[in-house]
């Protein structure tokens, strides 16, 4: 079978005459393209039909003058076009609506005075009047109380600030209980205690700074004498 010699070159496969170009398409079923195939009638690399227009297989190549399987088709794939410039950045959306702000729960309070704390050895809650920035924490009537308002995860600190040394226990109290995290017990004395702890906390939780270990009196600095904060992180 030579296919550079049939009376159309680009149709090169057999049908009768007679047969319609409906009928021509079903015509060329698997095994016609096989025996095309074998022929040397296909392109082995793109299964177009040989031999192409410029008479080299596989290299770019106009429409196929007639190409039953895929009409107005190249043959064989073309070299890729130019890229296009990219096109105008497009209008910036909607903002989204605000999320949660979890830090809207927070407090602090003070002890700026000076005051002279009388300790006992089971512990004595320290009152924190000054400079009350409470949010919606509640606090009772003495000062040493604090009530969570909302459950949540939390940041607590706190300081303790004397005018002289003593060997003491402070922590903050959640529910009347000490978190044993925010416990300071030194074996020497000193004038400064502090701690910083992240716990979860339940609405109606209490928190409370606490002084302990000892039978006496301390006094707190002037200013920074004694703070509590809480801090909703989550």
């Amino acid at each position: 079978m030579d296919c550079n010699r049939m009376p159309n070159q680009y149709d090169s496969y057999i049908v009768p005459k007679n047969f319609s170009r409906k009928q021509e398409y079903s015509f060329l079923d698997n095994a016609m393209m096989k025996y095309l195939q074998e022929k040397g009638c296909l392109c082995p690399c793109c299964g177009g039909y040989r031999p192409h227009p410029s008479g080299d297989p596989c290299k770019p190549y106009p429409s196929c003058p007639h190409n039953p399987l895929y009409p107005e088709q190249c043959c064989c794939p073309g070299t890729a076009g130019p890229a296009e410039d990219v096109g105008p950045t497009g209008p910036a959306g909607d903002m989204g609506p605000a999320g949660p702000v979890v830090t809207d729960n927070s407090m602090f309070a003070a002890n700026a005075t000076g005051a002279t704390i009388a300790v006992i050895l089971a512990g004595t809650l320290i009152p924190l009047p000054s400079v009350q920035s409470l949010d919606a924490f509640a606090v009772n009537g003495a000062n040493t109380v604090f009530t969570v308002p909302t459950t949540g995860r939390y940041y607590l600190s706190y300081n303790i600030n004397l005018t002289a040394g003593a060997v003491l226990q402070s922590q903050i109290l959640l529910n009347g209980a000490a978190i044993p995290a925010s416990v300071v017990n030194p074996i020497v004395s000193v004038s400064g205690y502090s701690a910083q702890v992240i716990v979860n906390l339940t609405a109606g939780d209490t928190i409370s700074l606490q002084l302990s270990g000892l039978l006496g009196a301390v006094v707190l600095q002037n200013g920074a004498g004694a703070s509590l904060a809480a801090i909703r992180l989550q």
